[in-house]
């Protein structure tokens, strides 16, 4: 029987019709050409990072602990670019760092950008095209930014309303991730917030001593962060799991 379903899916006269039923199963061409559904895929294995700017993925430049993003306008996105935005935004700010993960783009996937990396001791990590979940979470935060800009046209305000946003993922802001405390606007002082009150009639050396242990808290915000990216994460990758054809 199943010779005979071999020579009815694959036989140079049948086309190699039938999707996912029969012999298209075992198909070794099938299986390498044709169209892949959700239910085709892989299990979802989780990138998990609890060192803050210990790994980018670029597109949009976004730190897959803090979830902050870097972004610029370019007039090309050649390699030489490519390059000078690590140098002048990432490098040069948040230090040489463990690893980026990126597309196959042949402005990121190329001799100019590998040895610049290697030079700086920066793993470069390559997200093929028929996985493109790899790089998920640029990709994520490109879709974010998009529907920011849609309605503000300054790249500076959407990345500072981004940064400034709750995420479920972390349980906070990025802001608050990485500065320790969140960002306060205008519109606190207006309708004078707890915390200005506060402020208005605060004890400097209480304040001081606040500030401190806020500091040594530092590390415990990381951690509640990373539980909360490891809980959300876990949640998503059983959705994705149990639509995979077994």
């Amino acid at each position: 029987m199943n010779s005979v379903l071999q020579h009815c899916h694959s036989a140079p006269y049948r086309g190699h019709f039938g999707g996912p039923r029969t012999a298209a199963k075992s198909c070794d061409r099938c299986k390498r050409t044709g169209n892949l559904s959700r239910r085709h895929e892989t299990s979802m294995q989780n990138i998990l990072e609890i060192e803050l700017f210990g790994v980018w993925g670029i597109d949009f430049m976004v730190n897959y602990v803090s979830k902050w993003i870097e972004a610029i306008t370019l007039p090309t996105n050649n390699d030489k670019s490519i390059l000078n935005f690590l140098h002048k935004n990432i490098f040069i700010r948040f230090g040489t760092r463990r690893a980026i993960i990126s597309d196959e783009g042949s402005h990121f996937d190329c001799k100019l950008v590998a040895n610049a990396l290697q030079r700086y001791g920066v793993k470069q990590k390559i997200a093929m095209t028929y996985h493109q979940q790899t790089n998920g979470q640029a990709e994520i935060s490109n879709r974010e930014i998009k529907h920011i800009l849609e309605k503000s046209l300054r790249l500076d305000e959407a990345l500072w309303a981004y940064r400034t946003t709750y995420k479920t993922l972390l349980g906070m802001s990025p802001f608050k991730l990485v500065y320790e405390k969140p960002c306060h606007f205008l519109v606190e002082l207006e309708h004078r917030a707890y915390w200005v009150v506060k402020q208005l009639n605060m004890d400097w050396k209480v304040a001081g001593n606040r500030r401190l242990l806020e500091s040594n808290e530092m590390e415990e915000f990381r951690v509640q962060a990373y539980e909360n990216a490891k809980l959300y994460k876990e949640k998503t990758k059983r959705w994705h799991d149990k639509r995979i054809m077994p």
